[in-house]
C-alpha cells in the first residue's frame, strides 16, 4: 500500500503542484484529439492531419485514413473528449498518469510475487521516478498505456499456469496502441510455451485483425505505417524526418524505396546501435542502468525469475533495433521500461545481501531510491519549467488561430438523447492549411492541415494564373487559349498549391 501512495503522491507533485503536464504543440495527442473527433462526428478512423506521402489518399473533405498512430487512443479518447469538451487534451497528463499508476501497481505485484515484497516495492519506485516515465506521463500517453499493458502481459504469463488467454487479449491491445509490440511474440513464447505462444498469436491476430484489414485496404499492406519511413532518414535524400513529408514517397512505391535504400538502412543501423546500446545503459537512469544490465545476470541466477529474466531480454532487444534503424529516440525505451526497473531492483538486492551487518536489511530499496532521485529530479524541474513556457505558447498561438477556426473544430455534446452535432460541422471541405505543427493546427481550427516546413511550402506550386486569350487568328475566327505552361499543371495534379497567408502557421 505505502508504495501505491508514494506513486499517487508524486503524480499530484508533477501534475498538481509542478503542473508540468502541458502537451507541447507537436506532441501526438493532439492528433488522437483530430482521429476522435471524427469518429464523434461519424467520419470513422479519419484524420484531417495530412502526411504528404499520404496526399493522394485525401476524399473530398481533405481527410486521409489513420496510418500513423494506432486505433485503441482515439477510441478511448472520443467519449471522454463528448463528455468532458476540447479542454480534456489539455489535462490527458492524467490519464497517462493513470496508467504510469497502474504499471507500477502490475509491477509491485509481479516482483513480489517473484522475488518478495522488497523486489516489488523497489521495482515500482524506479519505473515511477524514471524520467522517462516522467517524460511519457507529461507528453506521451501512448507509451505509458503500452508500459501498462507490456507489464500485465508478463504478470499474467508469469504465473503457474498461464493465463494465456488473457494474455493474448492484453497484447492484442497493445498493438493497437504501439505498433512495435507483435515483435514482443518472441520473448513472450519463453513464457506461455508451444501451445500459449499459438494462443497468443491468434489472440493478437482477432483483436489487430481489423485495424490491419485498415491498412491493406488503404495502402496495399496490412502493416504499412508512416513511423516507417524514419527507416530511410536521416539521409542526404530525406534529411531528418523528410521522408514522412515526401509527397513522392506514396505507400504504393514505399517497398521498393526501401530496397533501393536498405544498404544505407544497414549502415546507419550499425552507426546507430552504440547510441542505442548507450540509451539503455542509462536507463532506468544514469545511475542506476548498470544495475539493470546486471540484474540480467541475476534473474537468470534465480529459478523463480529466470525465464522472466530471459524473456525480458529478448524485449529489450526491441527498442534496441527501432533506435538503431530509425532514430536514437529515448521514448521507444519507454513501452518496456518497466524491465528495467525489476533488473535494477533485483541487482540491488543481490548487491546489498553481499554486505556484511547491514545484507539483511531492506535499506538497499532506500538506497536505490536515492540513486534515482538525481535524475528524477532533474526531469520534473525540466518539464515543469517547459510547461510553463507551453502555456504561455498554447494561449497564444490559439487566440492568433482563431480567426481562422471553422465550425469542424466544434465536438458534438453528449446529451440524454444521445450525441448533438454542431450546427456548422459539415462535411464540405474547408480550406487546407500549411504547418510545422500540424496535429496542433488541424485540432485548433478544424481545418485539414499539411505537414510541410516553410522551405518545403515555399516549394510547392503557386495558384494558377488563368491565361490570357490568344489573339483572334486571320479570318475573323477565334483561336483557342493557350493552355498553362505544363509544368504548372502537371504540379497541380499531383501537389497542394500554395495558399493565402491565412492558410499558413510556421514556427
Amino acid at each position: 500500500m505505502a508504495v501505491l501512495v508514494c506513486a499517487a503522491l508524486f503524480w499530484a507533485l508533477d501534475l498538481v503542484v509542478l503542473r508540468a503536464g502541458v502537451p507541447h504543440p507537436l506532441d501526438d495527442v493532439w492528433e488522437y484529439g483530430v482521429t476522435a473527433r471524427h469518429l464523434l462526428q461519424g467520419h470513422g478512423f479519419r484524420t484531417s492531419v495530412i502526411h504528404p506521402p499520404l496526399w493522394g489518399l485525401q476524399d473530398g473533405a481533405l481527410t486521409v485514413p489513420v496510418l500513423v498512430h494506432g486505433p485503441l487512443l482515439p477510441f478511448l479518447y472520443a467519449p471522454l473528449l463528448a463528455l468532458f469538451g476540447a479542454a480534456l487534451l489539455d489535462q490527458v497528463a492524467w490519464l497517462a498518469a493513470f496508467f504510469a499508476f497502474l504499471t507500477a501497481l502490475v509491477l509491485f505485484r509481479l516482483g513480489t510475487r517473484h522475488a518478495g515484497p522488497a523486489v516489488g516495492t523497489a521495482s515500482a519506485l524506479a519505473f515511477t521516478f524514471a524520467p522517462l516515465t516522467v517524460n511519457g506521463v507529461n507528453h506521451d500517453a501512448s507509451v505509458m498505456v503500452g508500459a501498462f499493458l507490456l507489464v500485465l502481459v508478463f504478470d499474467l504469463l508469469a504465473r503457474d499456469p498461464p493465463h494465456v488467454a488473457t494474455a493474448a487479449i492484453v497484447l492484442g491491445l497493445g498493438v493497437l496502441v504501439r505498433p512495435e509490440l507483435p515483435l514482443a511474440l518472441v520473448g513472450l513464447s519463453l513464457l506461455a510455451g508451444g501451445a500459449g505462444t499459438i494462443v497468443m498469436v491468434l489472440g493478437v491476430v482477432v483483436l489487430a485483425g481489423a485495424w490491419w484489414w485498415h491498412n491493406l485496404a488503404a495502402t496495399g499492406s496490412p502493416f504499412f505505417n508512416l513511423s516507417s519511413y524514419l527507416l530511410v532518414g536521416p539521409s542526404g535524400r530525406w534529411p531528418e524526418m523528410g521522408g514522412m513529408r515526401d509527397f513522392a514517397l506514396t505507400p504504393a512505391r514505399w517497398p521498393q524505396a526501401l530496397l533501393q535504400e536498405w544498404p544505407q538502412v544497414t549502415r546507419k543501423a550499425l552507426a546507430y546501435l552504440p547510441h542505442a546500446l548507450k540509451r539503455v545503459l542509462l536507463t532506468p537512469s544514469a545511475l542506476t542502468g548498470w544495475l539493470a544490465a546486471l540484474g540480467l545476470f541475476v534473474g537468470i541466477a534465480r529459478a523463480s525469475t529466470r525465464w522472466i529474466a530471459i524473456a525480458a531480454f529478448f524485449c529489450a532487444l526491441i527498442p534496441v533495433a527501432v533506435m538503431s534503424f530509425t532514430t536514437f529516440d529515448t521514448r521507444y525505451i519507454t513501452p518496456f521500461l518497466a524491465l528495467w526497473a525489476l533488473s535494477a531492483a533485483l541487482a540491488a538486492e543481490w548487491l546489498w545481501g553481499l554486505l556484511p551487518r547491514v545484507g539483511h536489511t531492506r535499506a538497499w530499496v532506500a538506497v536505490l531510491v536515492l540513486l534515482m532521485l538525481p535524475a528524477t529530479v532533474a526531469a520534473l524541474a525540466h518539464d515543469a519549467r517547459e510547461a510553463h513556457a507551453l502555456e504561455v505558447r498554447l494561449a497564444l498561438e490559439r487566440a492568433q488561430l482563431a480567426p481562422r477556426a471553422t465550425g469542424a473544430a466544434r465536438l458534438p455534446r453528449l446529451t440524454p438523447l444521445g450525441l448533438e452535432m454542431p450546427a456548422d460541422s459539415g462535411r464540405a471541405a474547408p480550406r487546407l492549411m500549411f504547418s510545422d505543427t500540424p496535429d496542433f493546427v488541424a485540432w485548433t481550427t478544424g481545418r485539414p492541415t499539411l505537414w510541410v516546413t516553410r522551405g518545403e511550402y515555399e516549394r510547392l506550386p503557386g495558384p494558377a494564373v488563368p491565361a490570357a486569350p490568344a489573339p483572334a487568328a486571320r479570318g475573323g475566327s477565334k483561336g483557342a487559349a493557350k493552355p498553362p505552361p505544363p509544368s504548372a499543371t502537371a504540379q497541380s495534379d499531383t501537389l497542394p498549391v500554395r495558399g493565402g497567408p491565412e492558410d499558413t502557421w510556421f514556427h
